[in-house]
């Protein structure tokens, strides 16, 4: 998150002024904005941005995913602490 942080502070919290500007918008019912349209297009930057780090090839990409997010499970169902607990 420090990255995160330290992006916001240096540019003057563009992405956080950005966030209230679309949930401003979507809360007003502005026009041609709403959210449907709005999670198609964060999943569509998602998956362009997924492909062109790892594999322009679809079914090499989504293999890739697949595997993530099935590594990404299993170490959360593994996990033997808490997550409030600390490590001793």
């Amino acid at each position: 998150m420090i990255p995160v942080i330290i992006y916001e502070v240096t540019h003057n919290f563009y992405s956080t002024r950005g966030l209230f500007i679309l949930l401003n918008e979507l809360l007003r019912g502005g026009g041609e904005l709403n959210f449907s349209s709005k999670i198609l297009q964060r999943i569509d930057t998602f998956t362009w941005g997924f492909r062109s780090t790892f594999a322009p090839n679809v079914f090499v990409s989504f293999a890739i995913f697949i595997v993530l997010v099935y590594f990404a499970y299993y170490f959360l169902k593994n996990k033997k602490n808490p997550i409030g607990q600390k490590d001793s």
